[in-house]
């Protein structure tokens, strides 16, 4: 198993594995150029995870892996990312999660849970939008 950044020989395979996930409505191909993956044994894609950028902060997104990966292979994974994001000069990184079930995840790897109440996406609280049941979470990275 190895841990790799998507890149022009492999980004059809990761988009091919992204596809096959139901709740994506899109995905979004800079978002995707950002990710690491983790290539199993068999050279099959066992997990993505990828950030995209703004002002001040970037945002989680393509976190989906098999349930299978033990929490090492996660927090490599999750590593391999956070150096990246610190060379792209992000000092925060946010994660809006939908399933509790993920929350301990993230916990896991350092990111803490928000107050909503504080958080805003352009200037409208995240509790006006689709989001509103969402938990916040974020990691300081420096």
């Amino acid at each position: 198993m190895e841990i790799i950044d998507v890149n022009q020989e492999n980004y059809e395979k990761c988009l091919n594995f992204l596809k096959k996930v139901k709740s994506l409505e899109s995905i979004d191909s800079e978002v995707l150029r950002q990710a690491s993956v983790i290539i199993g044994d068999d050279n099959e894609i066992e997990g993505i995870l990828s950030y995209e950028k703004f002002a001040s902060f970037s945002l989680v997104r393509y976190f989906i892996y098999k349930k299978t990966l033990a929490d090492e292979v996660l927090f490599s994974l999750f590593n391999h990312l956070k150096e990246k994001i610190i060379k792209d000069q992000i000092k925060r990184l946010v994660a809006i999660i939908i399933r509790s079930d993920v929350v301990e995840v993230f916990k896991k790897l350092g990111f803490e849970e928000v107050n909503p109440d504080y958080f805003f996406i352009e200037e409208t609280n995240i509790l006006n939008t689709n989001f509103h049941d969402a938990y916040i979470l974020t990691i300081n990275l420096q």
